[in-house]
């Protein structure tokens, strides 16, 4: 079963960051699926198999496919997100009452953390490795 989120009157705020996503004016989607017929539909074809007039239509489409997949649906008529059952690709959101739903596929950047690291490495030749000096982790 996948899971769906859909909102019909409230604006998406969408944050991607993730590679492999690819995008039309109503759809963004990541992964892969196959149809029942065992068609295989990614990149912009997995784009043009979700994009749908209304929620039955998605649903539909969502009961039939099977593969690993992340798809949001921002139309005129229709906002609703998707991952399959697997969550290979998850998507996360949150309500904001000035912005309506915000939906971002990388959590600490929509959480608002951001993670640095500082990495200097130094070849060691005695032990014929690379030794990270630092290494560190800071909350803005």
């Amino acid at each position: 079963m996948n899971t769906i989120k859909t909102q019909k009157k409230t604006a998406f705020n969408i944050q991607l960051f993730g590679k492999g996503w690819y995008h039309t004016p109503s759809v963004s989607a990541r992964g892969y699926i196959y149809d029942p017929s065992g068609t295989l539909y990614k990149g912009e074809d997995l784009c043009a198999y979700f994009t749908v007039r209304n929620i039955e239509e998605l649903q539909e489409r969502l009961e039939q496919a099977n593969g690993l997949f992340a798809v949001i649906c921002h139309s005129a008529t229709l906002n609703a997100a998707a991952v399959d059952s697997s969550r290979i690709y998850p998507l996360y959101y949150r309500v904001d009452r000035e912005n309506g739903y915000l939906i971002s596929d990388d959590a600490y950047k929509f959480l608002g953390i951001r993670t640095h690291w500082t990495q200097s490495a130094k070849w060691n030749t005695s032990q014929r490795a690379f030794r990270y000096m630092e290494k560190r982790w800071s909350r803005t």
